[in-house]
């Protein structure tokens, strides 16, 4: 029978050992720093997210706020007729919509007023 040399045997499988280790800590860290950690990736794994450096932007929406009151528009606390509301909102340098408020206001007034805001392409929107 021939005899088998199995002296590079050990340092062989040692190798593959080491090996398989060091992927399995690379894996590890990998995933840990794509958020699979369970935890706010601060090591600690609370789970619980610190939004202390987290900024909210509220967006305050600016309009152009007219109301019809029976068949008179008060835009800028004054009583304007339709043509002066029109040439006063377009000579704005902002280009804003327009919020309409509804009090009292006649049915004519209130459909000329939308019909002259369309026919300029000024945009607007009824107040509820």
């Amino acid at each position: 029978m021939k005899k088998i040399n199995n002296k590079g045997a050990v340092p062989v499988g040692l190798i593959i050992l080491l090996v398989v280790v060091a992927l399995a800590v690379v894996a590890v860290f990998a995933f840990k720093g794509f958020g699979f950690g369970g935890g706010n990736g601060d090591g600690e794994g609370s789970g619980i997210a610190d939004n202390s450096n987290t900024v909210s932007v509220v967006e305050e929406l600016e309009y152009i706020n007219v109301t019809v009151s029976g068949n008179e528009y008060i835009y800028d606390n004054k009583k304007v007729t339709l043509d002066e509301l029109i040439d006063s909102i377009k000579s704005l340098d902002k280009n804003l919509p327009v919020k309409i408020a509804d009090e009292g206001s006649s049915l004519k007034a209130y459909k000329a007023l939308k019909a002259k805001l369309s026919e300029n392409n000024i945009s607007f929107i009824e107040a509820q």
